[in-house]
């Protein structure tokens, strides 16, 4: 069902979009989303591709071992199906709610980052893996990285439409090329269906806290004006604004830049255009990405999401 639509051609180019069902309610503890199927690490490959910062970057078809130093990439290798390579991940990874619960024998894997924010090279190296991937924060190890010799990519979770194009090369460095252009469907009818449903809609306006970018740019999905003196206040959760609006963070934060972003982007359209979209929709939302993605089943509950 599709809420508070009036317009039979808009409903129409819904379906068309967006057909699909649900799978089952809540349950009432974290379990696999369903019967467990045998799982298979993708083969490395030769592969030659251009990374976020414009960098030549090609892997080895003999070493297959990932070090993945950032949560954004970490997440999305395990969501790709590619959690067998990873060798090496950082500190926030290894304490990621979501990846301990979706993959689970990573706490063994080695740490490479300290609280700073620094990277233990030597650590690394003796790893001698096939291909390190760097992001955002990271990027500042990238020169001592490859004067040790190593193969490394840089991949940026900067704002909304780059997080598409990392998708795919993260993809194509794991040679999990379908599974990323799955996700990347997913990702972008979802941001297509939110255009739609409120494209007709009176305008509403918001402040964005600290005029973030990247809740500013995610915010334009649903129709939302941005001003300096709006009486809703969105802010990221880690910014503890009293009285603004914040996604749930439970699991990860839904506020930054990765997929689970069109999550958060659920939340604030709920708030924002209560008429259009309803808790039980976005709850169901959440539990399905989860379990499709990440092969867990949370309860509303667990995700933030219970009254």
């Amino acid at each position: 069902m599709f809420y508070g639509m009036k317009k039979p051609i808009i409903f129409v180019l819904i379906l068309v979009l967006l057909l699909g069902g649900c799978s089952a309610g809540p349950n009432t503890d974290t379990q696999p989303a369903e019967e467990e199927k045998e799982y298979v690490t993708p083969l490395p490959e030769k592969v030659t591709v251009t990374d976020s910062d414009g960098r030549t970057v090609t892997t080895s078809a003999e070493n297959g071992d990932i070090v993945s130093v950032g949560y954004e990439s970490t997440s999305l290798l395990i969501a790709l199906g590619a959690k067998g390579r990873i060798t090496g991940i950082d500190a926030r990874s290894a304490d990621s709610r979501l990846v301990i619960d979706s993959c689970p024998e990573l706490q063994d894997t080695a740490v490479v980052t300290d609280d700073s924010s620094g990277l233990m090279i030597e650590s690394i190296t003796a790893q001698k893996p096939g291909l390190v991937i760097l992001t955002d924060n990271y990027v500042q190890h990238l020169d001592a990285l490859e004067n040790a010799g190593l193969t490394v990519a840089v991949v940026r979770f900067e704002g909304v439409e780059q997080i598409k194009s990392s998708v795919e090369l993260i993809g194509s460095l794991s040679n999990t090329r379908q599974a990323a252009q799955n996700l990347c469907s997913y990702y972008d009818s979802t941001l297509t269906r939110f255009k739609v449903l409120t494209m007709t809609e009176p305008q509403k306006t918001v402040t964005v806290y600290n005029n973030d970018e990247v809740l500013t740019e995610l915010l334009t999905y649903i129709n939302c004006g941005i001003t300096d003196d709006s009486g809703l206040i969105i802010a990221k959760a880690s910014d503890n604004v009293q009285g603004a609006l914040c996604a749930p963070s439970l699991i990860e934060p839904w506020d930054e830049p990765s997929v689970s972003l069109v999550l958060g982007l659920y939340w604030y359209a709920y708030n924002i255009y209560p008429d259009i979209f309803s808790k039980e929709e976005i709850t169901q939302q959440a539990i399905d990405f989860y379990a499709k993605f990440y092969g867990v089943k949370y309860t509303a509950q667990q995700l933030g999401l219970e009254s």
